[in-house]
């Protein structure tokens, strides 16, 4: 069943284009690299859909955005993430958070894929 009227639920969306890349949204937003990722997908004629977005918390307390791009196939997912997964105002921030999930799911009790 549809959300909204008219609108794909996002876990049919994420069964038929089953490539994820998942980005965490800098503080303020994407800005005009939005508008690079969409023109650079239109210029590839790549077809890809939104998925599931979600917020978790890093250990600063800070809310961390994340949105998942969906693909049709690998080497579009790949190519997008080439292009795109890299922002100097998230990297610091993913590599913290990166390092606190590790220590984490390493950590006594800890049998969960995500935190």
């Amino acid at each position: 069943m549809s959300r909204y009227k008219g609108r794909t639920d996002k876990a049919i969306i994420e069964r038929e284009f089953p490539h994820h890349v998942d980005m965490l949204t800098p503080p303020n937003g994407f800005g005009n690299r939005l508008n690079e990722m969409y023109d650079w997908l239109t210029a590839h004629g790549i077809k890809y859909q939104h998925g599931k977005g979600w917020r978790e918390e890093n250990p600063d307390r800070q809310s961390l955005w994340f949105v998942r791009w969906c693909f049709k196939d690998a080497e579009s997912a790949k190519a997008f993430a080439a292009e795109f997964s890299e922002f100097p105002e998230t990297a610091e921030i993913a590599r913290v958070y990166t390092a606190w999930l590790i220590g984490k799911r390493k950590g006594p009790g800890s049998g969960a894929a995500r935190p």
